[in-house]
């Protein structure tokens, strides 16, 4: 599939292209993070989890995901179902929990200045699936994992492609019939998981393009002035936790010779 946008400006015309490898629908964002195991209660997994056991992971969440809860009662307060490319992952003690893949991000107003993004899984209050612990699926499983934000990070009609953690802890609850592990996070990063061109933006001889990118994953330019031909015009460029670019000088590429009147860009993702 390939996607164009084109701007005109002055001189010449600047068109960006990017091959995907699958529609482009809500974007997913993925949050990579390390916690600790604040409380442990009973054995959770049928495991002795000692107090501060480390715990390391990742879950996922879509943007632009279409709310489906109302309440006359209860008029701000989003239902977002994921489309079943949801996630979750915690590992520790040689052991991983895994989400069932289909898991409910859902957005509750506490009083008039502070908003919760909730993340729910398993044998939660909406019955979002089945987990699986070391590779086996048990009913028993739950996740309810809750960020504390702001209106201006949470708006009722969609989830943020970023949302902001503020600096108090966050904690969030996994457990099976056997215990419970009362977890907070430690640290955490945010990866947008959709590769796609933000932005070509021309200033005179040169154009800055910028995409949705990853840390650890290495990028390239190509241009091109009939979309059959295309010619590498940067190096490998490291990708950025949230969004990378490049900027083509346009007077120096084409010192001695004329600028083209039309121009394409592309962004190839070479992986780690």
């Amino acid at each position: 599939m390939m996607r164009f946008k084109t701007v005109s400006r002055a001189g010449m015309l600047v068109a960006s292209s990017l091959l995907l490898s699958r529609p482009c629908a809500a974007m997913q964002v993925t949050v990579v993070y390390e916690a600790e195991a604040l409380t442990v209660v009973k054995a959770p997994f049928g495991v002795a989890v000692p107090r501060l056991t480390k715990v390391a992971g990742s879950f996922t969440y879509e943007t632009s995901t279409a709310d489906t809860y109302w309440d006359e009662d209860d008029e701000i307060r989003g239902k977002f179902v994921h489309s079943g490319t949801g996630a979750f992952r915690a590992e520790f003690l040689g052991h991983v929990v895994t989400g069932s893949g289909s898991p409910v991000a859902s957005t509750n107003i506490f009083g008039t200045d502070t908003r919760t993004m909730r993340y729910e899984d398993g044998d939660g209050h909406f019955e979002a699936g089945t987990m699986a612990f070391d590779g086996a699926a048990r009913e028993d499983i739950g996740l309810i994992l809750a960020i504390v934000g702001t209106p201006e990070d949470l708006p009722t009609d969609r989830l943020p492609e970023q949302f902001k953690f503020p600096d108090a802890p966050h904690t969030f609850a996994l457990r099976d019939a056997s215990g419970e592990m009362l977890l907070q996070f430690l640290s955490y990063r945010q990866v947008a998981a959709d590769f796609r061109i933000q932005a070509v933006e021309q200033a005179g001889d040169q154009v800055t393009v910028s995409w949705r990118s990853s840390p650890n994953t290495a990028y390239s330019v190509e241009f091109s002035v009939d979309l059959k031909t295309w010619a590498a015009i940067s190096g490998s460029i490291p990708g950025q936790e949230w969004e990378t670019s490049f900027t083509d000088d346009l007077a120096t590429r084409y010192s001695g010779s004329s600028i083209p009147a039309v121009g394409y860009y592309r962004v190839v993702d070479h992986g780690p």
